[in-house]
């Protein structure tokens, strides 16, 4: 008989999207890479995947490149989270299908960076 409770409390958050809700898939051009300072493999790597990006670098982005911004489909997501700066993860093994993945809440943000801290 198999049980109908979630296996974690990670896997209670995923929802059938593949991903907790508290990120975003994303899929970064090399040139966005380049402007934002985190090309995969050498400014954020499998053992430092991490790179904090400004808010307002973000908008800037939106406003420059409009549609054609890599961060257009979480436009909304970044003008309402509260703080200056918004955690971009390398997804090296496409864990949730992207090479890239924000964080969209402060919390999952301080969690993210207190278990890096404990790690380093």
């Amino acid at each position: 008989m198999s049980s109908k409770r979630p296996k974690s409390k990670e896997a209670s958050k995923i929802k059938g999207k593949g991903h907790p809700d508290y990120i975003f898939p994303l899929v970064l051009t090399s040139a966005t890479q380049e402007l934002f300072g985190c090309q995969a493999d050498e400014d954020v790597t499998g053992e430092n995947p991490y790179k904090l990006l400004k808010k307002e670098d973000i908008i800037k982005d939106m406003k420059t490149r409009a549609s054609v911004s890599d961060f257009s489909p979480v436009k909304q997501l970044v003008l309402d989270y509260p703080e200056d700066e918004l955690l971009l993860v390398f997804d090296r093994d496409f864990t949730y299908g992207q090479s890239f993945y924000l964080v969209l809440t402060v919390e999952a943000k301080e969690n993210i960076l207190k278990v890096r801290k404990q790690d380093g």
